[in-house]
C-alpha cells in the first residue's frame, strides 16, 4: 500500500488529521439553500488534495493576483454539503474545539428539526390519501 493511498483512506489517523485541518482552515455553516456544509480553503495543494480525498469531494482552484502586478497565488477550495456534511460533522464532533463543536451542534440541531418536520409532513400527507 502506497503512502499516498494511506493518506486518503478513512482511518482514525486521517480523521484526526482532517479534524485538525478543519479546525484551522475550515468552516461549518449553512448553505444558501439551508443545507449544512463544511468548507475549507488553503494555499497548499497537497493539503487540499488529501482533505478532498478523505471527505470524498472534489476541490477547485482559484487564482488571485498578489500585490506585485503579474504575480498570482492559487487557493484550493473544497466543500461537502447536505448528508455528506452531516455525516462528517457527526464523525468529527468529538475531535473539534469548543467553538467548532458549538457550531456543529447548532447545525445538527437545525438539521434534526428540519428533517423531522419534513418526515412528519410526509407522513400526514400519506395518511390523508389512505383515509
Amino acid at each position: 500500500m502506497s503512502l499516498e493511498s494511506q493518506e486518503t483512506e478513512i482511518t482514525p489517523r486521517n480523521i484526526r488529521w482532517l479534524a485538525g485541518i478543519l479546525e484551522g482552515e475550515g468552516s461549518f455553516s449553512m448553505s444558501k439553500r439551508s443545507n449544512p456544509c463544511i468548507q475549507m480553503g488553503t494555499n497548499d495543494k497537497d493539503v487540499a488534495l488529501r482533505a478532498a480525498a478523505i471527505l470524498g469531494v472534489p476541490y477547485s482552484t482559484h487564482a488571485h493576483e498578489l500585490r506585485s502586478p503579474g504575480s498570482y497565488s492559487c487557493n484550493y477550495r473544497l466543500r461537502a454539503g447536505s448528508n455528506l456534511a452531516i455525516q462528517w460533522m457527526m464523525t468529527l464532533y468529538s475531535l473539534m474545539g469548543n467553538r467548532r463543536r458549538a457550531k456543529i451542534k447548532e447545525l445538527l440541531d437545525y438539521w434534526k428539526g428540519h428533517t423531522n418536520m419534513q418526515n412528519s409532513q410526509t407522513t400526514v400527507h400519506r395518511n390523508a390519501w389512505t383515509d
